[in-house]
């Protein structure tokens, strides 16, 4: 199998790696004592979901290609990928009259996604969100994000209640709060 990283073939053997669950984490450990990310993965030239990596054997394998990035790369990638998210869950709700219950549990899922990405955005970034002021009169960054991730995951959880177009405006009301 050929290992590359953004483009640059490695000149690398795999040891005791049996699938590719295993070649991403030993990548993965090596790029990161370099403060370097993972940003994409494509095997033989195909991107794949990290949750089918442990069932690709390597000996299946082709190459596998990975992109990573610094800290900033990460960030850039992650900002972009939570404005995707925004518009396509905006689209597919903007749609809908009402929710079923797989509907809630994505978005629930989502909302805490969101905060994960809010979180590490501001860690990686070493921003004091309670230090920055915002275009909410007397908020600071942390308080706003705060109150908008409060509403987003209580609408989400009354979805099961009021399962209507108003629930899912004001859900979509806060949710545009995060777009870029």
């Amino acid at each position: 199998m050929q290992i590359y990283v953004n483009d640059q073939e490695l000149d690398a053997e795999l040891t005791d790696e049996r699938n590719l669950e295993d070649v991403y984490n030993a990548v993965s450990d090596w790029i990161s004592q370099h403060r370097r990310y993972i940003l994409g993965l494509r095997v033989n030239e195909e991107e794949v979901a990290l949750s089918s990596l442990k069932s690709l054997e390597t000996d299946a394998v082709r190459r596998l290609d990975f992109y990573v990035g610094d800290e900033l790369d990460m960030v850039l990638t992650t900002v972009d990928e939570l404005d995707r998210y925004v518009d396509q869950i905006g689209s597919t709700l903007y749609e809908l009259d009402s929710l079923n219950a797989n509907d809630i549990g994505n978005l629930q899922e989502g909302v805490q996604w969101i905060q994960q990405i809010m979180s590490s955005f501001s860690t990686i970034m070493n921003m004091d969100l309670s230090a920055m002021s915002v275009l909410v009169p007397g908020s600071q960054g942390k308080e706003a994000i705060d109150r908008i991730m409060q509403r987003l995951e209580s609408r989400a959880a009354q979805f099961n209640n009021q399962n209507d177009r108003a629930a899912i405006e004001s859900f979509l009301d806060d949710l545009r709060s995060f777009k870029f």
